[in-house]
This record gives C-alpha cells, sequence and structure tokens, in this order.
C-alpha cells in the first residue's frame, strides 16, 4: 500500500466508495440463501452389482511372442469394422496447367 500525503487522504475518492459498495454487498449476498443437499435416489453402479464376482477380471498373461502374434489378429478382426476407411474419395481443387512447350535459352557469359 503507497503512502499518501495527509491532505490528500482526506479527500472524498469516488472509486473508493464504489468498491467499498461492491465488497459489502458480496459479503451480504448467500447470507438469506441456505443451500441444502440434494436427495438422490440411491443407484448401485454395475461393478457393485454383480454381488462377490469381481466387475474385471484380466486375461492371462501371455507367455510367448506366438501367442502375442494371435492376440494381435484377433484384435485386428475385432476393430477392423472401426478401422475401415468408409470416406469418399476427395476430389482434387487444385488448378494443374501442364507445361508442354518452352522457349528457354543458355545464357551468355
Amino acid at each position: 500500500m503507497r503512502f499518501a500525503p495527509p491532505a490528500l487522504a482526506q479527500e472524498e475518492d469516488p472509486f473508493a466508495d464504489i468498491a467499498d459498495q461492491a465488497d459489502q454487498a458480496s459479503e451480504h449476498k448467500y447470507e438469506s440463501e441456505t443451500i441444502r443437499p440434494v436427495s438422490m435416489p440411491e443407484k448401485p453402479l454395475p461393478a457393485m452389482s454383480g454381488g462377490d464376482k469381481p466387475a474385471f477380471t484380466p486375461p492371462p498373461k501371455m507367455e510367448t511372442p506366438a501367442q502375442y502374434q494371435e492376440e494381435l489378429v484377433r484384435m485386428r478382426k475385432k476393430f477392423a469394422s472401426y478401422l475401415a476407411n468408409l470416406a469418399p474419395a476427395m476430389t482434387s481443387t487444385r488448378v494443374i496447367e501442364p507445361l508442354e512447350s518452352f522457349d528457354w535459352r543458355l545464357g551468355t557469359p
């Protein structure tokens, strides 16, 4: 905070009054309202509805490179429909002018 000379400190500052009014309004803004908790129905999650059975069981560990390759082939088949390129071919928007004849000369030094 800067030091103000006594003569300037006693003058009326309209901007300071506006700041004080805004500060006082924000202090009392939420006092009249009471925020109550919302009652929500009990909704079990899918992982919890299985009882004692776990929601996720990891697959068996792969021991050999052949098992890894088999799994890759299986996953590629499974997701092939999602990875297919179904977009139509785009037409070119570039204007191409073929260069057929040239009139060039060797420069002379």
